[in-house]
């Protein structure tokens, strides 16, 4: 709410009408949260992805809860050598390489195979070079998740284990994706965790 009454005052007084792209009143909730939002990955539209060549001492990694908040922790993130990326992700980058965002680099498959089966993918190296960055979710333990989004379309995909223990009412902000609420209805503890698309 304290959002949206500075966005409305800073129209200031005027007869005149006035629009304002949504992107304003985003922008200020934005800068009202950002600071105190934790980072949780998710990925729409999962699809298994097997890393050929996988290092075998990165199966858990530890991630920041926010990139510029070191005082906000981090959290212990399962990793490979099996992975879910999206599939439009994977649709964009086919046969390319690839690095998997703030973990390693690999070379995709030359297709996305339909429905619910996997495909492979093999490991080049952990430097941190100048690739497309894909968000991805450990396949050990991923939680279901169902998001709102603001036409009142439903998506389906999945989360970090760390998601589990997000609270009613809460936001995240899944990377690359945008703040979400975790719905106020939802039961702790059940899956798919509910929640509702903010803004970018």
């Amino acid at each position: 709410m304290d959002a949206l009454r500075e966005f409305i005052l800073s129209f200031g007084m005027s007869l005149a009408d006035i629009e304002v792209p949504a992107e304003t009143l985003y922008a200020e909730n934005r800068r009202r949260i950002d600071a105190s939002t934790v980072r949780r990955a998710f990925v729409p539209d999962p699809v298994r992805v097997e890393v050929e060549g996988y290092p075998f001492d990165l199966s858990r990694v530890s991630l920041p809860n926010h990139p510029d908040r070191p005082e906000l922790g981090e959290r212990s993130a399962a990793a490979g050598p099996s992975f879910y990326l999206a599939r439009r992700d994977l649709a964009a980058h086919v046969g390319e390489e690839v690095r998997l965002k703030d973990l390693v680099n690999v070379r995709l498959a030359g297709s996305v195979p339909p429905g619910d089966s996997s495909m492979t993918a093999t490991f080049t190296s952990r430097e941190n070079r100048k690739l497309p960055r894909l968000q991805w979710v450990g396949s050990e333990a991923p939680v279901s998740v169902d998001l709102l989004g603001l036409e009142g379309e439903h998506s389906r995909g999945l989360a970090e284990a760390a998601l589990a223990s997000a609270r009613p009412g809460e936001v995240v902000q899944f990377e690359r994706v945008g703040f979400v609420r975790v719905e106020t209805e939802w039961t702790p503890g059940s899956q798919p965790i509910w929640t509702v698309f903010g803004h970018p």
